[in-house]
């Protein structure tokens, strides 16, 4: 009993049908007729409804409906090499259209294409217009060649597994420099290449930006110096010699003029050399670091500003504290008077208004009346 479904899963699993047209079996058809010396001949396989024609000789169709063929007969058995002398004495294909039709096939041999489940996809076929007999030497060959049909959509199939990791590989890769891109894009990083044989440098999409210059455009060495602050160009010189020099990974900060103003970048750079040491190229990265220049800068006018503070605060309140040290001494005195109480009111008053205008400056300072606080939010 034929285990259709399995047999349908085998035929799927090789992505053969209705594929165009491959030499390997062209040349297995064109090599069957011309052994057994018949007109016809066809590399077919079989779904659930059709035999199609992977390669053919002699035949004008592509396909035919399964009810109609010779070779549904021989997928029944497939571990024998059907064959057929004379089809108008076989009861069943001698009203077969390809029998009784213009084909006009009377003799046939139909050897069936087995994958290595077993089971069995489709079938090699010779035909011929006139009845006849087929010697043995010409079934063996047929079974070798239908063994080479099984051997090349193996080699097809690993293939298509190969295009297929290839292709998931390939996007995945995508995914990740797109990824990359808008990690840059966010976080303002860039990465670069130069080759040091041609002199040609690579940047990334987000070294453009970095720079101010148009995604794509060609770059040079001048380019990438050119809006360098005067003061940072020795720094940056100095830096790239040393790398090459030691052939280490070296770091350093420049700003550069973008969009009308100032920007920090923090550049990294390395050799990449051959085995036997020559440097091949230089790669690296650079990093706008200008908002975290100016937090650092906010940093520490905050940090000066909180020092002043707490100066002139000492300072402001040691005056009302020591009239209110001396008012409650005086209170303490047994021989006090009702009048000297009263006589202290007017002290306590002012030490309090004293108290409370420092408060209202403290208060002015916080809240960045007397000095601007505006840093960057990741600081405040």
């Amino acid at each position: 009993m034929i285990d259709e479904v399995a047999r349908l899963k085998s035929l799927n699993e090789y992505q053969i049908m209705d594929t165009l047209p491959e030499k390997e079996f062209d040349d297995i058809a064109e090599l069957a007729s011309a052994i057994t010396e018949t007109p016809m001949s066809i590399v077919s396989f079989i779904d659930s409804k059709r035999q199609w024609y992977k390669a053919k000789i002699g035949l004008q169709n592509s396909e035919a409906p399964i009810e109609q063929t010779f070779c549904q007969y021989a997928m029944k058995s497939p571990n024998d090499i059907m064959v057929i002398p004379n089809a108008t004495l076989d009861d069943r294909v001698k009203d077969s259209p390809f029998t009784t039709g213009a084909t006009h096939i009377r003799a046939c041999i139909s050897v069936p294409i087995l994958a290595n489940s077993g089971h069995a996809i489709g079938t090699l076929c010779v035909m011929d217009t006139q009845p006849r007999q087929f010697s043995d030497e010409q079934l063996r060959v047929l079974r070798i060649l239908s063994i080479r049909v099984i051997k090349y959509l193996d080699m097809r199939k690993e293939n298509l597994v190969r295009k297929a990791e290839a292709e998931f590989a390939n996007r995945k890769l995508q995914e990740t420099v797109s990824q990359l891109r808008g990690a840059q894009k966010i976080s303002r990083f860039g990465s670069w290449e130069y080759e040091l044989d041609t002199l040609h440098i690579t940047w990334s999409s987000e070294m453009y930006a970095l720079f101010g210059e148009a995604d794509g455009s060609a770059v040079d060495i001048k380019t990438w110096s050119k809006n360098v602050h005067p003061e940072d160009k020795a720094a940056l010189t100095e830096a790239i010699s040393t790398v090459f020099m030691n052939k280490k990974a070296g770091v350093v900060e420049y700003r550069v003029w973008v969009d009308n103003k100032w920007i920090w970048h923090m550049a990294t750079g390395d050799i990449i050399a051959d085995e036997q040491g020559k440097a091949l190229r230089m790669v690296g990265t650079v990093l706008d670091t200008t908002l975290s220049k100016e937090a650092e800068e906010f940093r520490i006018q905050y940090v000066h500003a909180l020092e002043e503070m707490l100066f002139t605060v000492s300072h402001k309140f040691r005056k009302p504290v020591a009239n209110y040290k001396a008012i409650a001494n005086a209170l303490r005195s047994k021989n006090i008077t009702v009048q000297e109480v009263l006589d202290c009111v007017p002290f306590i008053s002012d030490s309090a208004d004293e108290l409370d205008e420092y408060i209202h400056e403290l208060n002015d300072f916080l809240h960045g009346k007397r000095i601007k606080l505006s840093g960057p939010k990741q600081v405040v």
